[in-house]
This record gives C-alpha cells, sequence and structure tokens, in this order.
C-alpha cells in the first residue's frame, strides 16, 4: 500500500462486534461451499459445518483455551461427519473437510514457515512454528479421538 501513497490505519485494539464476527463467518462458509462445488443440495450442510466448527473453537476456547478448543471443535466434527456418513450412507467427509479447514491457520503457518526458511527461526514467538505445530497437534488429536468415538461406516 506504500507504494500507492496510502497508509493503513490499523486499529488493532478496537474489537469488532460480534455481528460482524458472525457475517464474516458465514460468508466464509458460503464462500467454502462455493470453492469445494458443493452440490446445490448439500450447501447447507458445508454451512452448518463451517459455521459449527467455528462457533465451537471461538466460544469453546473462550472457556477451556484456545487449544483445548480447536481439540473439540475438530472431535466434535469428526464425530458428526462419522454419524452422518452412517445415518445417511453418504460422505462424513461433506461435514469433515469444510469444518476442519475452518480450524487450520494458513497465513500464521505460511509465516513461520517463511522464517524458518529465511533463517530468522524464533519457533516459540507468538504465530512461530511452535506455537503452529501445537494447533496442528491440536486438530489431529482432535480427529483420531472423533474417530476413535464414532468409527466411520464399513464402506464408503
Amino acid at each position: 500500500f506504500t507504494a500507492l501513497g496510502l497508509t493503513p490505519q490499523v486499529a488493532p485494539s478496537r474489537q469488532q462486534p460480534l455481528s460482524m464476527e458472525m457475517l464474516g463467518m458465514l460468508i466464509t462458509a458460503v464462500s467454502f461451499a462455493v470453492i469445494f462445488k458443493v452440490r446445490s443440495r448439500d450447501y447447507l450442510l458445508v454451512i452448518f459445518a463451517c459455521c459449527l466448527g467455528y462457533l465451537i473453537v471461538r466460544f469453546g476456547g473462550e472457556w477451556l483455551g484456545a487449544h483445548a478448543g480447536l481439540f473439540l471443535s475438530a472431535f466434535v466434527l469428526t464425530g458428526i461427519g462419522n454419524l452422518y456418513g452412517r445415518w445417511f450412507r453418504r460422505p462424513g467427509s461433506l461435514l469433515r473437510v469444510p469444518g476442519v479447514v475452518m480450524l487450520v491457520p494458513g497465513s500464521a503457518s505460511v509465516k513461520a514457515l517463511l522464517n524458518v526458511l529465511q533463517q530468522n527461526v524464533d519457533p516459540g514467538a507468538p504465530g512461530g512454528l511452535l506455537q503452529i505445530s501445537y494447533v496442528l497437534m491440536a486438530i489431529v488429536a482432535g480427529m483420531i479421538f472423533g474417530n476413535l468415538a464414532v468409527p466411520t461406516r464399513s464402506t464408503l
């Protein structure tokens, strides 16, 4: 932006209202349904999975801590996806994939990886490689325990 003569007016201390956060969540959920090329009959299912995953992380993270909220969200999404697959004889990934994608910290992971590749290594820094590995371990553990709690159906 500075090349264009623009200076960003950033106010990180100002919290956005909950309504803006929920609007962003809905826009993201609909965008994932479009990006994943979901059939029109499954749009609401994907939107539900994305919103559920985000809401569990958001409020479960406040209650239990950030990493426990991620674990809980991945656990619930995996369990619900497996139940959906069993009951409706459809792929449980319709719920699992979009919901878990909402949990993955994309830009923070890329920044941490670039810092490591550029030899600016501080893995313990906020947003560093160590923090990203905690996030990924919480998501993977939640999915593993979700599959243990509610196993997938035998055939897809």
